[in-house]
């Protein structure tokens, strides 16, 4: 009998790549040493910066499928680990190919709550600053907006690196915000989902996620503790909550 592979598929979210997950993919890889960790950068960040940011949600879970093809990954066990903009390309992708579970982090849709509670108003000003920043000032915004580890001098540098050697253009930018301001919900995915919020996020609000867990009636943990980037605030809390909706989901 052949042994299905599993795989944990990763997607970040506005103008993040595969190398923002930072220590979470190793503690990742520990936590599910028999699954294929898979890390794809949507067209316009990281390995894919050189491409044109593409119009749509929907048409960016086409080209995460497409590379899912690419990889020989059709046939796989998937399990999403998707934040913020990252989320909304694995709720359309559900819908074009079998997932066995998602965890979305931080996420939000349009409709279902004001505008201003899915992209908090007070950020409105930093958002401006950021895209027209130079890199290294545009991360420090970043960070501010998304994690309460701001001020340390490594993940700082890190961050600045990164988008000093994969940066994305302000046209890039601005055609991913336009993406995720326009998205809107569909059909609801057959697979298990469950959402991961923080009521302290200073970005995206916790009510988001709370509409969402409401109207597709899903499970829907909080913390009072990190930022819109749990995954480096919260690591290992995260990865509780994913052992247990993948575990659980393998038995």
């Amino acid at each position: 009998m052949v042994r299905q592979l599993n795989a944990l598929l990763l997607l970040r979210g506005l103008i993040r790549e595969q190398r923002h997950w930072g220590d979470f993919i190793a503690k990742l890889q520990q936590a599910f040493p028999s699954h294929q960790i898979v890390c794809i950068d949507l067209p316009g960040n990281g390995q894919n910066n050189q491409l044109k940011s593409l119009p749509s949600i929907k048409a960016n879970a086409e080209f995460v499928n497409a590379e899912l093809s690419r990889l020989n990954l059709t046939k796989a066990n998937i399990h999403v680990v998707a934040i913020s903009l990252g989320a909304m390309v694995a709720i359309e992708l559900a819908l074009i190919r079998k997932i066995e579970s998602m965890t979305l982090i931080n996420t939000s849709v349009s409709g279902l709550i004001p505008f201003y509670q899915r992209l908090r108003s007070d950020n409105y000003t930093n958002i401006i600053k950021a895209a027209i920043n130079e890199p290294c000032e545009r991360e420090k915004l970043i960070l501010k907006m998304t994690s309460e580890r701001y001020n340390e001098p490594a993940i700082i540098q890190q961050r600045q690196y990164i988008a000093l050697d994969a940066p994305v253009t302000i046209k890039n930018f601005l055609l991913q915000l336009k993406a995720a301001a326009k998205f809107k919900l569909t059909a609801k995915p057959n697979c298990s989902i469950q959402l991961l919020a923080s009521t302290t996020d200073k970005l995206v609000s916790y009510q988001c996620s709370t509409a969402l867990a409401e109207k597709w009636q899903l499970p829907i943990y909080l913390t009072e503790q990190g930022g819109h980037d749990l995954t480096l605030d919260r690591a290992d809390w995260v990865l509780e909550k994913l052992k247990c909706l993948v575990i659980n989901k393998a038995f």
